[in-house]
């Protein structure tokens, strides 16, 4: 009653107890602006995240472009792989089939950490920076087939090839070695920097014969029963003329590094080639004698033993080639089934040792003292181009030739910016614990990528809690806007009425409780993480050479398709868009009854459209940015539209409980 009665100025005069305000509107503040910090953290980084995933190369060849590692140790050359092809008797480069497309990928880190530290030290010892940012490596290995095999694009169907000290390839290893030196050579950067100064060839240089042409004298051939001459065919019993190239023992002085590894990796090839041959018993030359075919091995007609080490092979070939050299100039006649040995033999190998001073740029380089014609390796090209990096071109597929920039420490990460920092660095070894615990397959891969997404969105559940709860209404939202749309229609080159129609739309949002901002939230919280995993799908090598019932993770699904002609990519690229398609609009189906009740004239319906034909166009843009995606990032693509598919049913269903409309809702 006093102070009803009280003077209005008497009780400004009075002392006033603070009002205790409720800690949970403290509470409610700091979320709140600890949403907008994150928000907008998520918007630059993401942002700049985003240039830099399209400006900075990656490539999908392990030890090329950007590559993001949990521990040095785990860097990795960049392996040439050489495998035998038995239809063309020869070692050929299967990632040079198709530019686009990588066969092999190699990761030593995970198939042969001993075989990382040894390169290593052979680099202290031949002046190579092993790692350093921005530079090139090469590493040569070779396979040959597994008996029986069948899937030759199935690891697990080769066998890699390595010398032992006594020349007999049988040894299993990743890189080619002998006597614990590899063929391996620290190119650096395109300055020179960190590259080896001193290769140490693995193979004792030995002269090479090689054969270029054979020419036969002609004789009749007689078909007919009156005697005439059908055609002129070879007589094998006169050879004419044998034409030899060789390639010498030694190298002159000055010679650069990169040629002394490719004379060593000609010697290797030729080697391995010859022991190859003469150890098949499938590799059989048909020669027809006293009208009847009698098949010989190639060991059989050069005359050499089953076991014979490579460099004793190349030897050997070299007597053979020379024996007929002396036939031709002498002119000395011998019987028809030795010449038809001797021409078969040079048509079956013609070919392989053609191939292999191709792809290594040996070329004729003019006549030794003694007349022979002498090949060396040159920097031009076959269409007489000069470039130091010809041989690279032969060798490495396109996106091979990328420099390797390996990122590996934290301090490194940050170095790439706070995008790497922030968001790259601990996803990226979150997903390795993952994948390196259950074994480097497609199959832990997928794993990572399913408990990257449930983290992903449980934080993004927490962080749009209210804005899920919200989209529901958004028909009826949308169809109270249109009202407000269609009266404003009439005026609109008015700008005092157009602002009256945006004053009018801000309070129905704040009657409503929706904020038009609510699913951009929800977008830059998931976009950012979608381009890291992206990142990190392009750069992982682990994730680079995985792959998953025939399809490689790092590969760009579109086109392998149209490119490779791998229809197996066909399946992820249809789910991918069925899945995407289907979350977009899963409210529209959940909402589809609702739909229909919510009636309005012309001009809503006009209106309604208008706002409808927007949203198809986000959705659609949506649906098929997926199509351009790598594999592994189209999976991780998948799982998060059936996250979100199940979302919208469990919030469509869990607003209409009991429990959701006296307990949730109004706190929102």
């Amino acid at each position: 009653m006093a102070n009803k009665d009280g003077s209005k100025h008497y009780q400004e005069f009075r002392v006033h107890k603070p009002e205790n305000k409720a800690p949970k509107n403290v509470w409610k503040q700091i979320w709140k602006w600890l949403k907008i910090v994150i928000m907008v953290l998520f918007i630059t980084v993401g942002l700049v995240g985003c240039v830099q995933s399209f400006s900075v190369k990656s490539s999908t060849k392990v030890g090329a472009g950007q590559e993001v590692y949990v521990n040095k140790a785990d860097i990795s050359p960049n392996v040439v792989t050489m495998r035998y092809d038995g239809t063309k008797n020869m070692f050929v480069l299967p990632n040079k089939y198709d530019e686009k497309n990588v066969v092999v990928n190699t990761y030593l880190g995970l198939k042969s950490k001993e075989t990382v530290a040894k390169l290593r030290e052979q680099d202290q010892k031949t002046g190579g920076d092993y790692g350093i940012y921005g530079g090139s490596t090469f590493a040569l290995q070779l396979q040959t087939p597994k008996d029986g095999a069948t899937n030759y694009k199935d690891e697990n169907s080769w066998n890699n090839v390595v010398a032992t000290p006594e020349g007999v390839s049988t040894k299993e290893g990743f890189v080619y070695e002998r006597n614990g030196n590899y063929v391996y050579m620290n190119l650096g950067t395109d300055k020179g920097v960190g590259k080896t100064l001193n290769y140490q060839p693995v193979s004792k240089f030995t002269e090479i014969y090689v054969p270029v042409s054979i020419i036969w004298d002609q004789k009749d051939e007689i078909k007919d029963a009156n005697a005439n001459v059908k055609a002129k065919v070879n007589d094998y019993t006169s050879l004419q003329s044998i034409k030899l190239q060789y390639v010498d023992s030694t190298l002159p002085g000055g010679t650069s590094q990169e040629t002394v590894l490719l004379r060593d990796l000609l010697q290797i090839l030729m080697e391995e080639t010859l022991v190859t041959w003469n150890k098949s018993n499938t590799l059989k030359i048909k020669v027809t004698e006293n009208s009847s075919n009698n098949e010989f091995t190639f060991n059989q007609i050069i005359g050499a033993n089953p076991n014979a080490t490579g460099e004793e092979l190349i030897q050997i070939w070299n007597a053979y080639l020379q024996k007929y050299a002396e036939i031709a100039k002498n002119q000395t006649k011998i019987t028809e089934a030795e010449g038809q040995k001797f021409n078969a033999v040079m048509l079956w190998t013609s070919e392989a040792v053609k191939s292999y001073l191709s792809t290594l740029n040996f070329r004729t380089n003019g006549y030794r003292p003694d007349g022979k014609e002498v090949l060396t390796h040159s920097n031009i090209s076959a269409i007489g181009n000069f470039s130091l990096d010809n041989w690279k071109n032969n060798l490495y597929n396109t996106g091979a030739l990328v420099p390797q920039k390996a990122v590996t420490t934290y301090k490194e990460y940050w170095q790439q910016g706070p995008f790497y920092g922030m968001f790259v660095q601990p996803v990226n070894a979150f997903m390795h614990s993952i994948i390196s615990s259950l074994g480097t397959t497609g199959w832990s891969v997928i794993l990572a990528l399913v408990v990257t997404v449930i983290i992903v969105r449980l934080i993004t559940f927490i962080v749009s809690f209210k804005t899920l709860f919200t989209q529901s209404k958004m028909e009826e939202f949308n169809q109270k806007k249109a009202k407000i749309e269609a009266k404003y229609s009439a005026y609109k080159g008015d700008k005092q009425m157009q602002q009256r129609k945006q004053m009018e739309i801000s309070e129905l949002y704040k009657r409503e409780k929706i904020s038009p901002f609510g699913q951009i939230v929800t977008m830059f919280i998931t976009l950012p993480i979608l381009i890291v995993v992206f990142r990190i799908i392009s750069t992982s090598p682990e994730i680079k050479q995985a792959s998953w019932y025939g399809i490689q993770l790092s590969a760009t699904s579109i086109n392998q398709v149209f490119r490779a002609k791998e229809y197996i990519y066909i399946p992820i690229i249809l789910v991918s868009i069925a899945i995407q398609a289907l979350a977009q609009y899963m409210p529209k189906i959940l909402n589809w009854k609702r739909k229909k009740s919510l009636r309005g004239d012309a001009y809503q319906r006009a209106a309604m459209k208008k706002e409808n034909r927007k949203a198809n166009i986000i959705s659609l843009v949506f649906i098929g940015i997926g199509v351009l995606f790598s594999a592994g990032l189209q999976i991780y693509w998948i799982i998060g539209g059936i996250w979100t598919i199940f979302q919208h049913i469990f919030v469509f269903y869990f607003q209409r409980t009991k429990l959701f409309k006296t307990k949730v809702e109004p706190r929102l």
